[in-house]
């Protein structure tokens, strides 16, 4: 008897949050069970290379382009000719996906994004069932696309999996057996042996008697830079910045070179601008350690005293997960999506969002208490282990493929 076949649509070429999750997903699946091919797009390569070294079919032809542009981060306001040309583009690709469905014949399609649900009609009307991975979080008002989304996920999947309890009722499956909750996974094995404070600060190059703060959103409206930017003149911590390295400087407007961008300067739209002028402003280079990109974040979880996760909106928050591991406090905004793993005064600290001053009282808290820091680093560790240990990922995983393979589709 041939193997159920499962075929993944992925919607990027680089490893996000996103992408280690559904990584975390294909490990979990039994190479022995299923036959899994993978789409996904060919630049960057990171993913394809990822998907091949454990040994499945990958192939790299994903548009990504083929996301529907609605969820917290990313979202054009309706006279955006940007949203317009999303869904013109989209609307013209069906064919293209039928196309693809046609010759993979897969028992299963799986999206790995909420961005992608268009395509699971498609799917349905093939007699092909349908697993949704919601990783994004969906703006919380009830507006016409959000609406779309939700019956979209109703009317098309036959399972749809949610990052927390919140997010499945929000999206109404609350009483559904179709919604499932699957939080984001950490090999906890990775963190068990992380190098001490003063190795990973002589290794990185930091000064080993400064007390560090670790944030690692780049610079992006919704993961807060600004917002964390504004806390450093309330502490006297450094910080740990990630995945940027700007020459250390103000940016002027000749440094933009196209009429386009000199006018977004001028306009005070200029987002990577108002940050480094405002680190310049306030003369905060020698407290910000700059670093790009990094393949392995764990140095730097070792090296710090305390994680900010200063989101604007709800938002993925990996980073939360792996502190636990990593026995370090965490302060991240105070919002309801992520209070199921991020609980004020019990395994984390809560501030109210946008306001960088809140933030930097409550790391001062934990630079100041020892013991607070002791109790918060405990507990986190423990629920961390309960909810978010990859271990436990391949028996949810089986069940509910088995689920949708034994059900009628949606």
């Amino acid at each position: 008897m041939d193997k159920p076949k499962i075929l993944v649509f992925h919607h990027s070429g680089a490893i996000g949050g996103g992408g280690v999750s559904m990584l975390h997903i294909l490990e979990s699946m039994d190479r022995d069970q299923y036959d899994v091919t993978v789409y996904c797009p060919g630049e960057p390569k990171h993913m394809e290379t990822m998907v091949l070294s454990m040994g499945m079919d990958v192939v790299p032809e994903f548009d990504k382009a083929w996301r529907f542009p609605h969820y917290n981060g990313g979202i054009y306001k309706p006279y955006d000719p940007r949203y317009t040309s999303a869904v013109t583009y989209i609307k013209q690709s069906r064919g293209r996906i039928q196309e693809i469905l046609e010759r993979e014949r897969p028992d299963i399609l799986m999206l790995n994004s909420v961005t992608l649900v268009w395509m699971a009609a498609i799917a349905k009307a093939m007699g092909i069932k349908v697993i949704l991975f919601d990783r994004e979080t969906l703006p919380t008002r009830s507006d016409k696309r959000t609406r779309y989304i939700i019956e979209a996920m109703h009317q098309s999947c036959d399972a749809v999996a949610f990052l927390t309890k919140y997010d499945k009722a929000y999206c109404g499956y609350e009483e559904d057996d179709r919604g499932y909750v699957v939080r984001d996974r950490v090999d906890a094995n990775r963190f068990d042996a992380l190098p001490t404070r003063a190795d990973a600060r002589a290794r990185l190059g930091l000064d080993p008697d400064a007390q560090y703060v670790l944030f690692m959103g780049g610079v992006w409206p919704i993961k807060g830079t600004h917002v964390m930017v504004d806390a450093m003149k309330h502490t006297e911590a450094h910080l740990i910045f990630l995945q940027y390295e700007p020459e250390h400087r103000r940016i002027r407007l000749n440094d933009r070179a196209g009429m386009k961008d000199k006018l977004r300067y001028i306009l005070g739209m200029d987002y990577e601008a108002k940050i480094i002028n405002t680190i310049d402003d306030y003369r905060l280079w020698d407290r910000i350690h700059f670093a790009p990109s990094q393949q392995d974040v764990r140095p730097w979880f070792a090296a710090c005293d305390v994680v900010a996760f200063p989101s604007t909106l709800p938002h993925q928050s990996r980073p939360t997960y792996e502190a636990g591991f990593a026995k370090r406090p965490v302060v991240i905004s105070d919002f309801p999506n992520t209070a199921e793993y991020a609980k004020d005064e019990v395994n984390a600290l809560t501030f109210k969002p946008h306001d960088g001053e809140d933030l930097a009282r409550q790391i001062n808290r934990l630079l100041e208490d020892g013991e607070l820091t002791e109790r918060l680093t405990t507990s986190s560790e423990q629920l961390m282990r309960e909810e978010h240990d990859l271990t436990t990922l391949p028996a949810q995983i089986s069940t509910m493929i088995e689920n949708v393979l034994g059900g009628e589709t949606a």
